[in-house]
């Protein structure tokens, strides 16, 4: 993809949307999975969507966009749009659909594509199975055995997997963790017989007394380690305070659970790992190789750093939970809010709140460094009541990513995108946010005095004096409405009252005479003030 490309979905219309953040410009017509249009329509989701789509994935090779549609019927489809970014051209993209015998047989819950080489896609369905499918051939060389829970099928909620382990794991409905090994991916004849299963029980109906088993435990994360030899499982449930490492032996079927949080800060609303490189990279002032950590957010707006590779013997394990507790916990949202996305590239750590706001801090230190508010008007009184509105689903934040060369950060919020880009913004600078909905209005506007626009008018007030005289003068170059009193012959205290900002504070009095900034019209006017 060309640098700073963005591709967002919807599951609601089954669309995918192409548009230049740092622009504000959106590419003419959507991807889609119906076949008819294939992105070549007029950009109108009401006029152009594919109906019945419960799940998504999105990939790109090189300027090559790769989407995978699943269906709540059970179909499986694939788009590729070569040179989806083009602004000079509308994308054309080729839909395949799979076959009516590789079909799921409910709806399709999950998907997800595969590292590179960008052909493999694992699916769960409804239907209690996971599917492993070749994207170039649109074939289904392997499908699970259905999983079922007292004799009726165990939706598969979630799916991850690594082909240069030959792994997949899936979580179902009940909690139970399935995992397959034995997959030979760079194999040419792409037919797989040598399959191991292991099942591990879901892990939270033995934690302490207490909790809620009634509550609903949907999939927060489901991840490998990549760069152990062992396969090693991170799994994270919703209404859980904790978080699951589970290593497995696949020659003795062996299988360690290890527990990981606090319950004393309530549930845990994202988990995010970040994993050591592969290649065991050594720092260049140090001999140890880098560390596994794992970061969780709460409902609390707390943030949590915790060892991956933390041995369950050691010092820092609860007694009581028989888990093992974070290594640094500090308060990243101050008004409460949950914690719904993260995101860590080395320099700096990105959370985003269910208000929508979002916080950059020091990836070492913590320190807070900005904020940015939400994108989205927040509903108050009536229009909460409204049908249709979830302010949680509509208000918070979704997504973080930051752009490989770490200038540029996008943020997903309710269904707006912000991007902010470090570093100066050039005054000729067409659309965008600044462009557009910026209440600094930095840019051209109609009007005697539009370049004063962004600035603050501030309402003063000091109990000593009498706002007795109202006049029109010219302060700072600009023309308010004022009430004004004399303190002395050559000072006055001036009450701004434009209806652009009513905000309290106390000014300091100005000498006429002396002041600069005070136009030569204004001194006239204030001189000659009774």
């Amino acid at each position: 993809m060309p640098s700073h490309g963005l591709l967002t979905s919807s599951i609601e219309y089954g669309i995918v949307a192409r548009s230049l953040p740092l622009t504000g410009k959106i590419l003419s017509g959507y991807l889609d999975a119906s076949g008819t249009r294939a992105g070549l329509g007029i950009g109108n989701p009401n006029a152009e969507f594919t109906p019945d789509v419960s799940a998504c994935a999105i990939t790109s090779d090189g300027g090559t966009a790769r989407i995978v549609w699943g269906s709540r019927i059970g179909h499986v489809l694939f788009t590729t749009a070569p040179r989806a970014m083009e602004t000079s051209r509308r994308s054309a993209a080729e839909v395949k659909r799979c076959t009516i015998v590789d079909e799921h047989e409910g709806a399709v819950l999950d998907a997800l594509w595969l590292e590179s080489p960008l052909s493999w896609v694992i699916t769960g369905g409804n239907d209690g199975r996971v599917k492993l499918w070749d994207a170039k051939a649109v074939s289904c060389p392997w499908t699970s055995e259905k999983i079922v829970n007292s004799f009726i099928p165990d939706p598969c909620v979630k799916v991850f997997g690594l082909t240069s382990q030959g792994w997949i794991v899936a979580v179902t409905q009940s909690g139970d963790v399935h995992f397959w090994s034995g997959f030979d991916f760079a194999s040419s004849t792409r037919v797989f017989n040598d399959i191991h299963e292991t099942v591990i029980k879901c892990p939270i109906w033995t934690l302490i007394d207490g909790f809620d088993h009634e509550a609903d435990h949907g999939i927060i994360t489901l991840q490998i380690d990549p760069t152990h030899s062992l396969p090693t499982i991170l799994v994270a449930y919703q209404n859980d305070p904790h978080f699951y490492r589970i290593r497995i032996d696949t020659s003795t079927g062996h299988v360690e659970t290890t527990t990981f949080g606090d319950p004393f800060f309530g549930s845990t609303s994202i988990v995010v790992p970040f994993f050591r490189s592969d290649n065991e990279v050594q720092n260049q002032n140090f001999s140890q190789p880098q560390s596994s950590f794992v970061l969780v957010g709460d409902h609390l707006g707390c943030i949590s750093l915790y060892a991956w590779d933390t041995d369950p013997t050691s010092s820092n394990l609860n007694s009581h939970t028989q888990s093992i507790t974070p290594v640094r916990k500090f308060e990243a949202h101050q008004d409460g809010s949950s914690v719904t996305a993260l995101a860590w590239n080395g320099l700096v750590l990105i959370t985003g709140s269910s208000r929508g706001a979002t916080h950059v801090w020091d990836a070492l230190t913590f320190t807070h460094l900005r904020s940015f508010a939400s994108p989205v008007p927040r509903l108050r009184g009536r229009a909460l009541l409204q049908p249709g509105i979830n302010p949680a689903e509509r208000e918070s934040v979704k997504h973080i990513l930051v752009s490989q060369e770490r200038d540029v950060l996008f943020v997903g919020v309710g269904d707006r995108v912000m991007c902010w880009r470090a570093g100066p913004v050039p005054k000729n600078n067409s659309g965008g946010v600044r462009g557009r909905h910026s209440g600094g209005a930095l840019g051209k506007k109609k009007g005697a005095h539009a370049k004063y626009l962004g600035m603050h008018f501030y309402f003063f007030v000091d109990a000593d004096c009498d706002f007795s005289h109202f006049s029109f003068f010219f302060f700072f170059g600009i023309q308010v409405k004022s009430n004004c009193t004399r303190l002395s012959r050559n000072h006055v205290l001036c009450w701004n009252t434009s209806p652009r900002d009513l905000r309290g504070r106390l000014v300091e009095k100005r000498n006429i005479v002396q002041d600069s900034t005070i136009s030569a019209s204004a001194r006239s006017r204030l001189l000659n003030m009774s």
